[in-house]
């Protein structure tokens, strides 16, 4: 985000409630007990407006560019993982499986869910990198991932993080491409396409049935 334009209008938007406090108070704009005694009041007000602004106001496109510049990524995602290593058993590379990655997002927060057939994965922590001159932004987050109680005698939870690229302009819409590492050690590609930007079902819905067969790794 633009600090320095958000400080700028957060001081102009303070001393503009002051003034209307005053007026509506009908409190003299003379006295300087005035100012003391309205300030508690403007403090409410710039918090409220603060808190409306963080969560609804802050991706509308009026804001977006100049005063905001974190990108604009809640939904719902599907897409696939395609991890980087050699099935033991058929010594073939590991078919990409299905999957899901559900956003959730504030101005400060982001929340990144993400599901295959066989496990769950929540950030922890998540970020954006933005670079403009080399139009440029990515979605970085790290992740406890949580397998499903029947595959975790050969697929133990374990930490990763993964790096998205936000790609806006695509014949399918709005895209998110990168790569994950993880502690097991993996890695991979991912990829996602947008399909719902506001999604009505509180929980994200189960991935495709995963493609690996018994003893298979879970990234």
């Amino acid at each position: 985000m633009n600090t320095k334009f958000l400080i700028m209008i957060g001081v102009g938007t303070s001393f503009l409630f002051l003034f209307l406090i005053c007026l509506a108070l009908e409190r003299p704009l003379g006295d300087p007990w005035t100012y003391v005694k309205t300030l508690s009041l403007v403090a409410t007000c710039d918090t409220a407006l603060w808190l409306v602004f963080r969560k609804w106001l802050w991706y509308r496109s009026c804001f977006q560019g100049w005063l905001v510049t974190t990108p604009y990524v809640v939904g719902l995602w599907e897409g696939k993982i395609t991890p980087n290593w050699i099935d033991e058993e058929t010594q073939k590379p590991v078919p990409p499986i299905p999957a899901t990655l559900k956003i959730a997002q504030t101005l400060t927060t982001t929340s990144c869910v993400m599901r295959t057939g066989e496990m769950k994965s929540v950030s922890f922590v998540a970020g954006f990198q933005v670079d403009e001159d080399h139009q440029k932004k990515d979605l970085c987050y790290s992740y406890e991932s949580v397998p499903d109680a029947t595959v975790r005698h050969r697929s133990p939870p374990h930490p990763g993080t993964a790096r998205l690229e936000l790609i806006d302009a695509t014949d399918e819409g709005p895209k998110l491409i990168g790569e994950y590492w993880t502690a097991r050690p993996t890695t991979g590609k991912l990829e996602f396409i947008l399909k719902e930007r506001k999604s009505k079902i509180e929980n994200l819905p189960s991935a495709k049935s995963h493609p690996m067969t018994k003893d298979s790794k879970e990234v």
